[in-house]
């Protein structure tokens, strides 16, 4: 019996070599961090508790070439989690403690353009404000070029909510459809992107949500000095009721912009930023002024290291303060920043930043005064491929955290913190 499963193995063996090459060309490259962090007082309360973990993620992205315009892609992370912590607490929020496929999607070129269908990346226009690119957005999506401009039309499934519930309606879905434009010529660049919003996802509570959002963008470099710039307006219904509920509607006004300008200066660069999140005033119970977003939230802007830093906040830690919280993205709020880096040697980076936010709407918290951070941090490079990271913040927690009660006392907060990179 042994001689004859060798006579099969060796055949087939014979038969995959003598087969034509006809497997798709597959390239892998990925990402692996372990980073060592300290956080003293992440609840901001007086005489609060420390944090001490180990956090490392392996992020791969494989890329199946099958012919010239035609690739299927996939990216997944591996044990994304902090060393030894409880399991499956907080998976939803972000960690995977093994295998969390993100993203599998094709890509085929046409001669009327590109076409995306499948999880892929989405969530990002323009700079990172606003933007929220993580794991996958179920799209279909076309890209075309015309000249200098390139145009975009999207289609997003945000959620289904009717299939195997038959206790629900049948429109129960969250829809998004996007259309963009983008113009470069040397030195600049210029985008403009419109959203449209359908959220029937409440139908069981008797109302649904549309939004209609605007977003331009400008990226510009002139001579040393870089400026980019970014708003979004929203504007629509955030809650429509059903007329035979007799509710009034609750319209949606949201805005938020941002402006950056960086100086390099040779081996040294400085700069400074101004961020602004309209918040809801809560005296108008007919409208949201704070709905600023359309399908994600924006979490890829991380100014500081540890306000609104989704690294810390959505994966780690959960929202900052006891009283009263900041979470992982930047909302009802002004920030300033200044800030600055420098290179001493090749393989060398020292870069340090200073912020100091404001609530846009007080509402009932006993001051609008959020805090100050300063953060700095020095990378260097091991190989090209290899970096290693040390990091440290300060946070002098402004009275916004006390909530509502002046009684509450609030303390400072400081991060320690390491990481070390690899990217292949």
């Amino acid at each position: 019996m042994r001689k004859v499963l060798a006579v099969i193995f060796a055949a087939a063996l014979v038969c995959a070599f003598a087969m034509p090459a006809a497997a798709a060309d597959l390239k892998i490259s990925g990402q692996y961090f372990a980073e060592g962090d300290m956080n003293s007082n992440y609840g901001l309360e007086k005489e609060g508790t420390s944090t001490h973990i180990i956090f490392q993620r392996l992020r791969l992205f494989a890329q199946f070439q099958i012919a010239e315009g035609l690739e299927v892609a996939s990216r997944f992370d591996i044990q994304e989690r902090i060393w030894n912590g409880s399991r499956s607490a907080n998976i939803e929020g972000g960690l995977q403690e093994n295998i969390q496929f993100d993203r599998s999607y094709v890509t085929f070129a046409t001669a009327a353009g590109k076409f995306g269908v499948g999880y892929q990346p989405g969530g990002c226009f323009g700079t990172p404000f606003a933007d929220a690119g993580y794991g996958g957005n179920s799209q279909i999506k076309y890209w075309g070029k015309f000249g200098a401009v390139g145009v975009g039309l999207y289609y997003e499934k945000s959620k289904e909510g009717d299939y195997g519930n038959a206790a629900v309606q049948a429109d129960d879905d969250r829809d998004l459809y996007t259309a963009n434009a983008i113009y470069k010529m040397e030195g600049i660049e210029i985008g403009l992107e419109y959203k449209y919003q359908r959220d029937a996802s409440n139908t069981a509570a008797g109302y649904r949500t549309v939004l209609h959002g605007l977003n331009p963008y400008l990226k510009g470099t002139f001579g040393p000095l870089y400026v980019e710039a970014e708003a979004i307006y929203v504007t629509g219904t955030l809650r429509e009721y059903e007329a035979d509920m007799h509710t009034p509607d609750v319209d949606a006004s949201g805005l938020g912009y941002y402006v950056m300008a960086k100086a390099n200066l040779g081996p040294a660069s400085v700069g400074a930023s101004y961020s602004y999140i309209a918040g809801d005033d809560a005296g108008t119970a007919d409208k949201n002024e704070g709905a600023y977003t359309i399908g994600n939230m924006s979490t890829d802007y991380n100014p500081l290291l540890l306000l609104w830093n989704d690294t810390w906040t959505a994966t780690k830690n959960g929202p900052m303060g006891t009283y009263s919280t900041t979470t992982d993205a930047m909302a009802n709020a002004k920030l300033f920043t200044v800030f600055a880096g420098f290179k001493p040697m090749e393989k060398l980076n020292v870069a340090a930043t200073f912020g100091y936010a404001l609530a846009d709407e007080q509402g009932s918290n006993v001051s609008d005064k959020i805090g100050t951070e300063f953060d700095v941090t020095a990378t260097y490079k091991i190989y090209d491929q290899l970096s290693y990271m040390v990091g440290f913040a300060y946070f002098w927690t402004g009275d916004w955290y006390k909530g509502a009660n002046t009684a509450h006392e609030v303390d400072n907060n400081y991060l320690l913190m390491h990481r070390i990179t690899v990217n292949f």
